[in-house]
């Protein structure tokens, strides 16, 4: 009803206990620091596309040993926890053409986005690989298995590179395998 999705929209997840315990465990654990952002999953889609917001931010402590404040923008060096959240999202935006609620354009050669599309159509002109058979036959389901025949390669990119000079010079980096011959991690198309 209504009623009931006002109420639900009006509930702070993050109220004062919450956040009292937040604070005794940050104390517990000697954690300087910690952003967090809830997001609510009972708005309607409609709701959604009218910008409304439906993530509540908690910000607590500190973010440096100069003692600046924890902002919602603070940047966190995750590491590999980064390919768990890009994956999930792909999953999302996958479930969300094929219902029929994305409003974001695909390259003219492509008319769906699932696991089975390859990178060469997702990404025409930039998805270069040394190996042509494997640059026009991988697909998003190799990058994210670790399958796509690239080693490591971690000595080929630098803190100062950018995502698109990192792709630039993919091919100019030599595989190891064949195109899903066997699991290779790497953090450059495995992200």
């Amino acid at each position: 009803s209504p009623q009931s999705q006002a109420a639900s929209r009006s509930r702070k997840t993050l109220g004062p206990d919450v956040q009292d315990f937040i604070q005794r465990t940050m104390k517990e654990a000697n954690m300087p620091g910690i952003a967090l952002a809830v997001v609510h999953s009972d708005w309607s889609d409609d709701e959604l596309m009218n910008g409304e917001s439906d993530v509540e931010f908690g910000n607590f402590g500190i973010k440096s040993e100069d003692g600046d404040a924890m902002t919602s923008d603070t940047l966190f060096t995750i590491a590999s926890c980064s390919k768990a959240f890009l994956t999930a999202g792909l999953s999302i935006l996958m479930d969300d053409f094929a219902n029929g609620r994305n409003v974001t354009a695909l390259p003219p050669a492509l008319s769906k986005l699932d696991w089975e599309t390859k990178l060469s159509a997702l990404l025409p002109g930039e998805w270069k690989l040394m190996d042509e058979w494997a640059e026009r036959a991988a697909k998003l389901k190799d990058i994210f298995s670790h399958t796509s025949g690239l080693p490591r390669h971690d000595a080929s990119y630098s803190r100062s590179d950018t995502p698109e000079s990192v792709m630039a010079r993919l091919d100019k980096l030599r595989p190891a395998f064949e195109l899903r011959e066997r699991y290779s991690y790497n953090n450059i198309v495995g992200i």
